[in-house]
């Protein structure tokens, strides 16, 4: 099973600096440089590119979502459209991957973490999953 991790780099500098750090945790878990994609907003532009080049990894333009600033997880898939995996890992980079997730990602479920406060509001995701067709509400 192809686990493909997915983050945003953002203009911020912090985000930068949390990049960085989530990359060395990530490839340093044993996750392949093939198998991450840094997706670079256009306000971030050319140091998040570099960012990714110098751990090797592939960098995409990530056209800003609809509200310019909450919807950056649901953006990353359009950017993703001819790649082949069989989980997307859509990351945020204020945290540690100490193992591939290859032993716990499963074809039919999908998971998330409750973050911090509802960005996008818990209305717009249960659009989403109703939009998708996931019957089921999450946990």
């Amino acid at each position: 099973m192809r686990v493909l991790y997915s983050f945003v780099i953002d203009h911020d500098p912090r985000f930068l600096l949390e990049a960085e750090i989530f990359l060395r945790t990530l490839i340093g878990a044993g996750v392949s440089q093939n198998d991450i994609v840094a997706q670079v907003t256009e306000r971030c532009g050319v140091d998040g590119k570099k960012l990714a080049s110098r751990f090797a990894v592939r960098a995409v333009e990530l056209p800003l979502g609809p509200d310019k600033t909450f919807c950056n997880k649901i953006s990353q898939l359009s950017t993703l459209q001819g790649d082949e995996f069989d989980v997307l890992a859509a990351c945020d980079t204020d945290l540690a991957i100490l193992v591939p997730l290859t032993d716990v990602s499963r074809l039919d479920a999908v998971r998330a973490r409750r973050v911090d406060s509802e960005n996008p509001p818990l209305d717009v995701l249960e659009n989403i999953r109703r939009f998708l067709g996931f019957q089921e509400r999450p946990h």
